[in-house]
């Protein structure tokens, strides 16, 4: 952690210190429309110095296919106090309590499929080539940002952008948590760092463009298995009456002592393409991604009340590791034109998948499995005036990945240049990811368990309208959709195949700032699904963020406020289960409902020229037992939420 936030304040020397703008809105999934794309890179423009402006920022997909607007990163007080990405997502989450721990949305999704494991790593916190964003900047940009409070919860965030031409981005991105369990005798302590690093590269003429993004997630955690007996840590049973009532609180007792897990990931992603003429109209592609993933558990002592009296090789103490290397090759010819009936692009490649799963227990490798696949892409762009079209289609014809399919087709069109709607349709075919068909450790075996010609296929229509003014920011959409074959821990936790389903969803993002002070940003889901009750799927029908905040200023102007607080809540849902020694959340026929708990957080941020700090005490209701709401709080079964605490942190801006 020190040496990453030392580098990149270094390399951003000498700094020169700026008053920071209010206005603009990011986080919460919501685009700061600007009128026109600006992604496409101009190499005649020289760079113009923005000392009070904040960097424009888009993924790295979309600049790449200079498909999207540029957003802003959020220049308000608005997300600062909401110190960990999980918390500045609209969309809740379940973890094991603590920052940075294993996670899964609470709205509906797809699990990851094909060559990889699959398994939960704090999705939210992870940096990789599928969310990195590049930035157009006019000088060099850092954003240092830090956290601290009980529990020896200890946060970083740094993000480091500058452009070395006006063809030529680089950004870097560093993020940890150190989380200790502020329950007494829980031992459940959470390590969590990632690393990101991408350059974005054209030449002068514009001929020849390059894109690499590195990427490096760690995760290292005490297993503890949850809490024993729920009565000895919620404390004796109380009957709710009509007013609230003070909680007696018991003890935490741990399942498990001396249980130790890592989780890695390394990804690497490189892709280039030349123009074979001055016109731009022809050009070949190629794009290499390779990934690294590897699981570890260790306990010292085998306790077959939690880990069953079954195992495959020793009852003494569990030391598994799955690892898993795999790749993606891409070698392609594409086609633009911008003079006829707008911007037409086609793009046709060959791709090649491989990977390699090897199992090691005790120090011994028992599996060492290799697998390859061949298959073709194509995408297809049009762009014209306020209108686009995109066709997206990967289709795998060898291999274990034969038959997989992703073809999304999208369109878009702008009324203005504060507003947009959008449609569209994805098929999705799957095959089970490599956990799932090979997994073998020291108490379970998958192989067999699912076909690996099994194929997991959804198919969704969604639709999204987005306004964008200085009063109001407002997103809303909605997804109609099938799963069919899809895989699901069950009882065991072995993999079970669920029957079909149909599902919708819908989702509201808003802010309101109609006054010169008051200020409100919320969040609101709404799903439903007819999946079968022991096809629990884990997901609450309602889940809401909602902010209210009151701004100011004081010592005439020198300092800018805001008071505030956040409430979370998700109705009732059938409780997912944990196990730690292969990383699943998993369902079981005997679950109960948890949920139905409303999380409230008060808080105090400020900002004196360039540092922006704030003041937060967390769950505060923790110490009432509220009559209309659950008794237990806790999102995953047996692993309570953190009690009330108190947080505070800063960021730091600098312009060099």
């Amino acid at each position: 952690m020190t040496w990453a936030s030392c580098l990149l304040i270094a390399f951003n020397l000498p700094l020169k210190a700026q008053t920071l703008p209010l206005g603009g809105l990011s986080g919460l999934g919501i685009s700061n429309a600007q009128g026109k794309d600006t992604t496409q890179k101009d190499s005649s423009e020289k760079p113009v110095l923005k000392p009070r402006k904040f960097p424009k920022q888009v993924s790295a997909l979309q600049f790449w296919n200079r498909t999207d607007t540029l957003r802003f990163i959020d220049s308000q007080l608005l997300l600062n106090h909401r110190y960990t990405p999980d918390q500045r997502s609209a969309v809740l989450v379940n973890n094991l309590g603590a920052p940075g721990s294993p996670q899964f949305n609470l709205n509906h999704q797809i699990y990851k499929g094909g060559f990889t494991l699959g398994l939960p790593l704090g999705d939210a916190y992870l940096i990789t080539p599928d969310n990195f964003n590049f930035h157009e900047v006019g000088q060099a940009y850092t954003r240092f940002q830090y956290s601290q409070g009980a529990g020896s919860y200890t946060g970083l965030e740094a993000l480091h952008t500058q452009n070395f031409s006006p063809t030529w981005n680089i950004t870097l991105n560093y993020r940890s948590v150190l989380n200790e369990d502020m329950y007494t005798g829980a031992s459940q302590d959470n390590l969590m760092r990632n690393i990101g690093f991408g350059s974005d590269f054209s030449s002068i003429d514009g001929r020849y463009e390059q894109q690499f993004i590195l990427s490096w997630n760690r995760n290292r955690r005490i297993e503890n298995g949850g809490f024993v007996n729920d009565t000895l840590f919620y404390g004796t049973t109380q009957n709710i009456s009509d007013k609230p009532i003070i909680r007696n609180f018991g003890i935490y007792v741990p399942t498990l002592n001396g249980a130790e897990s890592f989780l890695s990931q390394t990804i690497h992603q490189f892709k280039h393409r030349y123009f074979l003429k001055e016109d731009k109209k022809h050009y070949i592609w190629q794009e290499l991604r390779y990934q690294n993933e590897r699981f570890t558990y260790f306990d010292k002592s085998r306790d077959s009340m939690y880990y069953g009296a079954a195992y495959n090789y020793t009852a003494t103490k569990i030391d598994d590791s799955t690892s898993l290397k795999s790749g993606i090759q891409q070698l392609g010819w594409g086609f633009q034109d911008t003079q006829t009936l707008g911007i037409f692009k086609l793009e046709l490649g060959y791709r090649l998948e491989y990977a390699h799963l090897r199992s090691q227990i005790n120090d011994t490798i028992r599996q060492s499995v290799w697998e390859t696949s061949n298959g073709i892409n194509i995408l297809g762009q049009w762009k014209r005036n306020n209108e686009f079209l995109q066709l997206d289609v990967s289709q795998m014809g060898t291999g274990y990945l034969k038959n997989n399919r992703n073809l999304i087709l999208t369109g878009q069109h702008r009324w203005s240049d504060s507003s947009f709607v959008e449609l569209k349709f994805s098929n999705k075919q799957q095959s089970p990811n490599l956990f799932q068909s090979y997994y073998l450790s020291n108490h379970f075996d998958f192989r067999g368990n699912i076909d690996p010609n099994h194929r997991i296929i959804q198919n969704e229509i969604s639709s999204q309208y987005g306004y964008h003014s200085q009063k109001m920011d407002f997103l809303m959409g909605i997804q109609i959709g099938s799963m069919q074959g899809v895989i699901r821990s069950w009882q065991g936790p072995t993999p079970t195949i669920l029957q079909p389903y149909q599902y919708i969803q819908s989702s509201l993002n808003w802010r309101y700032s109609g006054t010169n002070h008051w200020m409100i940003v919320s969040s609101i889901h709404v799903q439903k699904n007819n999946a079968a009750e022991w096809n629990n799927l884990g997901l609450p029908v309602l889940f809401s963020r909602l902010g209210l905040s009151y701004q100011n200023n004081a010592f005439s102007k020198a300092l800018i406020y805001r008071i505030g607080f956040d409430a979370n809540y998700s109705s009732n849902y059938l409780a997912f289960q944990y196990r730690s020694d292969n990383r699943q959340f998993y369902a079981n026929s005997d679950a109960i409902n948890l949920g139905n708990y409303p999380i409230l957080d008060v808080y105090f941020s400020g900002r004196i020229q360039t540092v922006d700090f704030f003041l937060k005490y967390e769950h505060l209701n923790n110490w009432w037992v509220l009559p209309f709401a659950n008794s237990r709080y806790e999102s995953t079964l047996n692993y309570p939420i953190q009690p009330d605490r108190f947080r505070f942190g800063f960021v730091w801006h600098f312009w060099n």
